[in-house]
């Protein structure tokens, strides 16, 4: 198997859209995401951990981070294609426009 992370992307615009849904969409929503991660419970080494607040790091200083990346998880599959196979089954795609995942794949150091 390989180790494979996944970053949630998300545009303003659909940040905006899912943070007006309704509590009962919203809770929806999550119910089934819940119900993707029990059923990916096997190929998911960290179903989901929310990132806030990015900072891009230079030589010259720091600045924050304009990056859509809303999140990422990490997944064991047996290889990119088995990897793109489970995400695309990710509710998190059901949300509409500016919604989409990065997937690669984590590659041993050498040495």
């Amino acid at each position: 198997m390989q180790k494979f992370i996944f970053f949630y992307h998300a545009s303003p615009e659909a940040m905006q859209r899912m943070g007006s849904a309704s509590p009962e969409d919203q809770q929806a929503h999550f119910a089934k995401w819940q119900a993707w991660t029990e059923s990916n419970a096997e190929s998911l080494e960290n179903a989901g951990t929310p990132l806030s607040g990015g900072q891009v790091l230079t030589a010259a200083g720091s600045s924050e981070s304009t990056s859509t990346i809303m999140g990422y998880a990490i997944l064991q599959a047996e290889d990119m294609a088995a990897a793109q196979a489970i995400l695309k089954t990710d509710p998190f795609l059901d949300q509409g426009d500016g919604c989409s995942i990065e997937v690669y794949e984590c590659m041993s150091m050498p040495g």
